[in-house]
């Protein structure tokens, strides 16, 4: 007879590693002395990670379990986002408090849905004395600078903290009053939504003594630098930059940071040729060794591709530092663009051009690995340069124009697809609903269909399978279904195996129809015409019910 408690501490931590630290605690805390023990080692390494547990899982570990463990807790993830709708404020209101984590070390707050719960949290800071790693950002908030300006008051006393990721922002194009973070500790920060000059970047970072890398966003067209501060910023070693401004504004900004080793930049609506690039980087930034741009603009005159190509094409770029730059273009009379970028291409997003095409300063073939979203506005892939094995990691497949030529088109392989968004501008005809069907069963992967209509006779097809989508959202528009549309939703496949759910409907009592006969459903995010407290009154009380942006979030199991 085999004795689960004969096997070895080393393999049940070893075992542990395949469950979640949710499940883990569920499943084995309490059994006995041992097994707490294995739980305390495990969760010195992992983050007891809320963001998406079910209700029931949720509820029962912050009134049965959690306080018998935070102090042994060092790592803790909190949500708002959809798949935890309201779990932050749920979280407090069960008497807990960040002062009871006397261990915690890392604290990842995720989509806060609420001012009241970002101020909670806000006040709480401080009680954090070994905290080390802090990730807040937000849901649907209007940003607010005064509550930006308190979190930086709070960042000032934990003393420990190295890695910092907010999402602070400035609340208009006219105000920055944001104070520069006082925390010399902090070597790792991202504050990628902080729109703001070079000068008052500059200020922002004043008492980083010791930052290492920076992620900023710096818009700025000015023209007067008689006034920048000349301080320069020895320890940043790497710059995260999305930049929209002057050549000169950006060659003030990082002749800043001369000791820069990396540079990865995204210049949305501009261009700055390689002969600019070669003498920045010699006058300031000696020691760069990987450079990595995207920059896009308005499609230039024929000729001028030729010239852009060649001024990255010199003994600097090809021989010195071998950095290639391929040039990505549409000849669309309607959006004509080019892309111009750094080989291999190591950013996330990528859009698809219509009647693209390419050149490059190498011949050499290089991946498109790092890309997980694609968005396509375009009739044809068959014509593309990028081939399925360019494109084999692609996680978010945004599609829409003529999608009955679109999908009967494709050449690659979206094996690791897991979100698929669908805009239709047109009446679905039979065909392209059946190539629908056919594209989505080689989509092993997928789990979220988001269905965007902007034709009121297009209802979400009740006929389409597939056996792993989990997250079907019926939004986009203003169409609004009918009792009859919610009826075909229920019986259909997908709707069945639905656990969240976003949909606009006509009638209130549509959203009790759909909760009592969807079984799978854990989340429904719903916009009505007409919704007062009838919802509290006709819900079970172990429902919770948020509302935002005229819509409610009901968090059901």
């Amino acid at each position: 007879m085999f004795y689960l408690e004969f096997l070895s501490n080393e393999l049940f931590l070893e075992l542990f590693e395949y469950l979640s630290s949710i499940d883990l605690v569920q499943s084995f805390f309490n059994i006995n002395h041992r097994f707490n023990n294995l739980i305390y080692i495990h969760l010195q390494t992992h983050y007891l990670d809320f963001q998406s547990c079910t209700k029931t899982q949720f509820d029962f570990l912050c009134q049965q379990i959690l306080p018998s463990i935070t102090n042994h807790v060092v790592s803790l993830r909190l949500s708002d986002d959809d798949n935890t709708p309201e779990q932050i404020a749920r979280f407090f209101s069960y008497n807990l408090s960040f002062s009871h984590f006397t261990h915690l070390k890392s604290l990842s707050i995720h989509q806060i849905y609420s001012f009241d719960s970002l101020q909670s949290i806000i006040n709480q800071l401080p009680q954090l004395i070994h905290l080390t790693y802090l990730n807040l950002t937000r849901y649907y908030i209007i940003f607010n600078e005064i509550y930006d300006i308190h979190i930086i008051d709070r960042i000032r006393t934990l003393s420990k903290l190295t890695h910092c990721n907010l999402d602070i922002t400035r609340d208009s194009d006219c105000c920055f009053c944001t104070p520069s973070i006082q925390t010399a500790s902090i070597q790792y920060l991202s504050i990628p939504y902080l729109e703001c000059t070079v000068q008052q970047l500059i200020q922002f970072l004043h008492h980083l003594r010791h930052l290492y890398f920076l992620n900023a966003h710096v818009y700025d067209h000015s023209n007067d630098f008689e006034s920048i501060s000349t301080r320069k910023y020895f320890s940043i070693k790497i710059l995260h930059l999305q930049f929209d401004g002057s050549f000169e504004s950006l060659k003030i900004l990082l002749q800043t940071f001369p000791n820069l080793s990396k540079l990865r930049i995204v210049i949305k609506s501009g261009f700055f040729n390689g002969y600019q690039w070669q003498n920045l980087i010699e006058t300031y930034l000696s020691n760069l060794i990987i450079l990595q741009f995207k920059m896009s603009c308005s499609f230039p005159y024929e000729h001028q591709l030729n010239e852009i190509l060649e001024s990255f094409s010199s003994s600097f770029w090809i021989e010195q530092h071998q950095w290639f730059v391929q040039c990505y273009w549409s000849q669309s009379n309607i959006f004509p663009l080019i892309h111009i970028y750094t080989l291999p291409y190591i950013f996330e997003d990528f859009t698809y051009l219509e009647t693209n095409q390419t050149n490059s300063t190498t011949t050499k073939f290089y991946s498109f690995d790092h890309v997980k979203n694609l968005y396509s506005t375009s009739i044809s892939f068959t014509n593309s340069s990028i081939t399925d094995r360019n494109l084999s990691k692609i996680r978010y497949l945004y599609l829409t124009s003529h999608l009955d030529d679109l999908l009967n088109s494709f050449q690659i392989q979206f094996t690791r697809l897991e979100i698929l968004k669908l805009v239709f501008f047109d009446q679905i005809a039979d065909q392209t609903l059946r190539n629908l069907q056919d594209f989505l069963s080689q989509l092993p992967r997928l789990h979220t269909l988001i269905y965007s209509t902007w034709s009121k006779d297009n209802r979400f097809p009740s006929s389409l399978i597939h056996p792993s989508i989990r997250q079907l959202d019926l939004r986009g528009s203003m169409i609004f279904y009918t009792s009859q549309d919610c009826q075909n939703l229920i019986q259909s496949s997908i709707g069945q195996q639905c656990q969240i759910l976003f949909i606009n409907i006509q009638e209130q009592i549509d959203i009790i129809h759909l909760l009592n006969h969807l079984e799978h459903l854990r989340v429904l995010i719903v916009k009505c015409y007409s919704l007062t407290n009838w919802l509290e009154q006709n819900l079970p009380t172990t429902c919770t019910i948020s509302n935002s942006n005229q819509e409610i979030r009901i968090w059901i199991r």
